[in-house]
């Protein structure tokens, strides 16, 4: 074997991977630096931005599903002990806390790399954002079509939100986190993937 061949080799075992974009995320990244007008460095700094938060929370939700294992031998023993179980509650309640105040504080550091024409028109997302629960209620109502590959429920006697169940749809819990595989709620849409 060639030195040139080995020194190849060694230099493909430290290269970093590089990030694999979702085929159905990179349309929905395309509009959205079509329409804020994101250059590539604004746009790389915000998906580096994003992997770093990603690779953070993976860790934290790692550790909530240990702990909603360990709540799950304590409520298997003949006798409950509160203590033990209510630590653990407590312990799945702060990383909760702590991953949704970390998604703000990426929120507000993705935003900042926006200047100010881009800004304004951010504002303008943010605004027509509000209108999520009052499409998805015309949607309910059949005055507004249906993407073909979804269902959308909702219940107006007991009070439930448009719920929509889509195939290919992924709302993750924060930017490019999986949600779990059988459904991710928000305020007003749940979304479900069927296989």
């Amino acid at each position: 074997m060639s030195i040139r061949i080995v020194f190849l080799l060694a230099l493909g075992a430290f290269a970093q991977p590089p990030v694999i974009t979702p085929p159905d995320r990179i349309d929905v990244y395309r509009q959205m630096r079509d329409y804020l007008q994101l250059t590539n460095a604004q746009f790389e700094t915000i998906l580096r931005n994003n992997n770093e938060f990603n690779q953070w929370a993976i860790g934290k939700q790692r550790r909530m599903a240990q702990v909603q294992e360990e709540i799950a031998e304590e409520t298997a023993r003949e006798v409950l002990v509160a203590g033990a179980l209510g630590i653990r509650y407590a312990e799945i309640e702060g990383i909760r806390r702590h991953i949704a105040e970390r998604r703000k504080e990426l929120s507000a550091l993705n935003q900042a790399v926006l200047n100010d024409a881009q800004k304004v028109k951010f504002k303008a997302l943010e605004e027509a954002i509000k209108l999520d629960p009052v499409i998805n209620g015309a949607r309910a109502a059949n005055l507004l079509p249906v993407e073909d590959n979804c269902l959308l429920f909702a219940d107006p006697l007991l009070g439930t939100l448009p719920t929509r169940f889509c195939r290919d749809q992924f709302l993750p819990g924060g930017i490019g986190i999986m949600p779990l595989p059988f459904a991710q709620r928000s305020s007003s849409t749940a979304y479900v993937y069927l296989p």
